[in-house]
């Protein structure tokens, strides 16, 4: 798949301890190229706990984010959902509104915690 934006729609989603330990907020997702998973960052990384724009909830913040771009109040309410995905170098790097410009790229949100580990 080419850099760029993509729509896509949620097919799955998982809130999971990983078994290394790693919480995890993963959307599996379908787009014109075939599946692919959005969230397999660490939430629970020691780092993120000092990340003060959020006074240290990484895992709302992140979880508040999603809903807010897929227009849901509920988990349950995300399957079937439509988005947009930023796609750069195979990686799903943000997610956005289907209609409004509103993106979600952790890595953006979560620099300075990824600046002190």
């Amino acid at each position: 798949m080419k850099d760029g934006i993509y729509n896509a729609k949620i097919e799955d989603v998982s809130l999971e301890f990983e078994d290394h330990g790693c919480l995890c907020f993963i959307l599996y997702l379908v787009h014109e190229c075939g599946h692919q998973a959005f969230g397999t960052i660490n939430l629970m990384n020691q780092a993120q706990r000092q990340f003060t724009n959020t006074g240290g909830n990484v895992a709302g913040w992140y979880i508040k984010r999603v809903f807010d771009i897929c227009e849901v109040n509920k988990y349950s309410e995300l399957v079937g959902k439509a988005i947009r995905i930023r796609e750069v170098n195979g990686l799903i790097k943000s997610i956005g509104n289907l209609i409004k410009d509103d993106w979600f790229t952790p890595e953006e949100d979560f620099k300075s915690c990824n600046d002190e580990s």
